[in-house]
């Protein structure tokens, strides 16, 4: 309807919406027809040696599986705690089913969007990007939802139909970009001026150059980008080819040892705490639990780069950047193994580009970014 109404008004001034599709998101429900005919199609399962948590796994990588699937009758039908373990197969093809079947269903309905806009008189002169703000696992690495920073739960679909661009359509770009790229990228696309003291303190960068390469940038984004240069123009910072993501780790009994990650909450009833899984009813209470670790990652085209750090008690974004503060590093080669089935930090063959990554890792994090200082070693 809001389409129909910019239309009748044919007004020439910028407009933006966003539209939202709650699935696939648990719990997954897709019309009857669409999961039929995936079912029917056949639903893809993990390789073998992907359903195990990664070789020389470290212990916070793997998150318990969320609530709302541990909770459901499918998964309780087989006792299935959560663990680092597969699920039972016949509940694991169920639950992808679900998904997929969800996927496919928004996949029409944006497919209905789309020929909404074009059928308004849009299709020539609107800018639509498709995104999601993160990926999945199901059955893979032994895990379950988001909550990790392995490459399926940070990867997002990026789709861009820009009206203007001088690729043709169907294009593929390789590049690693970030959703925080999304904003400048955008403002730049349409030609709407940012405010110079907003560019400043921006994370992203425009990928206008991707989509219109050999174009002018618009005059009022070109001003902007020239006088507020990213970090990653600076000597000591880190790549412009890289994304970078962070998550935290409620460990459990860090102190005494007994090294688990657990959900970043406590339950209670009748004030004794019990396992989230088993606290239920009216009687149930939920509380943050502390987070004690910070899990910071780094990804370029040939690896990703993780560091669990401890953090200080008064806050998460304290983070512990001694040695003594780093409590175990993933690096994932991505050259050969795509699928993230080994972590290869100890590999002495990888301890130069290792090196690297954590320094571009430190760079990006650090608080150097508001002036770069005489030493770069100090970032």
């Amino acid at each position: 309807r809001q389409l129909d109404r910019l239309a009748m008004a044919r007004a020439r001034k910028k407009w933006f919406m966003a539209v939202g599709f709650r699935r696939p998101h648990t719990k997954f429900r897709a019309p009857a027809r669409v999961t039929a005919a995936r079912r029917a199609a056949g639903v893809e399962m993990p390789a073998w040696d992907e359903r195990w948590p990664p070789i020389d796994a470290a212990w916070p990588a793997h998150r318990p599986m969320c609530r709302d699937l541990l909770h459901s009758d499918e998964v309780r039908a087989v006792g299935f705690d959560g663990g680092p373990r597969p699920l039972d197969e016949a509940v694991t093809r169920q639950l992808r089913l679900g998904y997929f079947s969800c996927v496919e269903w928004v996949d029409e309905l944006v497919g209905a969007l789309m020929a909404h806009v074009d059928r308004a008189g849009f299709a020539n002169d609107t800018l639509v990007v498709f995104t999601s703000d993160h990926g999945w696992e199901l059955g893979e690495h032994a895990g379950w939802c988001k909550g990790t920073l392995h490459e399926r739960t940070l990867r997002v679909p990026l789709i861009v139909r820009d009206p203007r661009a001088s690729r043709g359509a169907g294009a593929v770009e390789r590049s690693v970009v970030q959703l925080v790229d999304l904003f400048p990228t955008m403002a730049e696309l349409a030609g709407v001026p940012v405010p110079l003291a907003r560019a400043k303190r921006l994370d992203g960068r425009s990928l206008a150059h991707l989509l219109r390469p050999g174009r002018p940038t618009p005059a009022a984004a070109r001003e902007v980008l020239l006088r507020a240069p990213q970090p990653a123009g600076m000597p000591w910072a880190f790549p412009a080819s890289a994304a970078f993501a962070v998550w935290p780790s409620c460990a459990a009994e860090l102190a005494i040892g007994r090294r688990r990650q657990t959900e970043c909450e406590a339950c209670f009833r009748d004030g004794r705490q019990l396992p989230c899984a088993d606290c239920e009813g009216s009687r149930c209470l939920r509380a943050p639990a502390p987070v004690r670790l910070m899990g910071l990652a780094i990804k370029t085209d040939a690896f990703r780069y993780v560091e669990w750090r401890a953090v200080g008690a008064a806050s998460p974004a304290a983070v512990d950047w001694s040695a003594a503060g780093l409590e175990a590093v993933e690096l994932f080669d991505h050259r050969a193994d795509r699928r993230e089935r080994a972590n290869v930090a100890a590999d002495p063959a990888l301890a130069a580009d290792r090196a690297r990554l954590a320094a571009n890792l430190r760079a990006r994090f650090v608080q150097c970014e508001a002036a770069p200082p005489a030493d770069p070693a100090a970032c």
